[in-house]
């Protein structure tokens, strides 16, 4: 196995559960890194939503024209990225093994890295309720369990209950080769 590079490791998954520290870390890594990005995927889809809203029907077929525009959105964001040296760390509520599946199947930029964020159930809601604006833990109630189901023994889990910011990046640095995914083919 060809060792992590910290100038340009590839690309950087982040998810956990709304107020996990999802973003706050994403940008955090990011900036750790001399050439790196953080992509949100939140204000991607954000543009998305409300470009499509501007253009006609929320029908089936609306919203799965809108989700391959995402993904090719997001693809297309983390190879141009890449492609100049970047390292894009991108984080979003990837819920679903398969919902990473398919994001890595855009992406031509190796190797890839998964880092799911798992602090106690109680921490992340008192986050997400501390929140100005819209919070989210209550509209995903089965997201823990689907996290622990979905992407068991894959990528680096870490529990942030008692870290800083400062030491959750950290301790993904140090540990990145841990969070590499080695079953997904470019």
């Amino acid at each position: 196995m060809v060792p992590v590079r910290r100038d340009n490791p590839g690309v950087i998954f982040i998810t956990g559960m709304p107020g996990a520290g999802k973003t706050t870390v994403a940008r955090a890594l990011a900036y750790s890194f001399e050439r790196g990005a953080h992509l949100e995927e939140d204000w991607v889809w954000w543009w998305l939503t409300m470009s499509g809203a501007a253009g006609g029907g929320h029908d089936e077929q609306f919203k799965r024209d809108r989700g391959r525009v995402f993904m090719r959105h997001i693809a297309s964001l983390v190879d141009n990225l890449g492609a100049e040296g970047f390292v894009p760390v991108v984080d979003g509520a990837i819920m679903r093994w398969s919902w990473l599946v398919d994001r890595l199947a855009r992406i031509r930029t190796r190797p890839a890295f998964l880092v799911v964020l798992a602090p106690a159930d109680d921490t992340s809601k008192a986050r997400d309720c501390e929140r100005s604006g819209l919070t989210f833990y209550d509209k995903y109630p089965d997201f823990e369990n689907t996290l622990g189901d979905e992407f068991a023994e894959r990528g680096l889990w870490i529990e942030t209950d008692d870290l800083s910011v400062g030491a959750t990046v950290a301790l993904i640095l140090d540990r990145l080769d841990a969070a590499r995914l080695v079953d997904t083919a470019p």
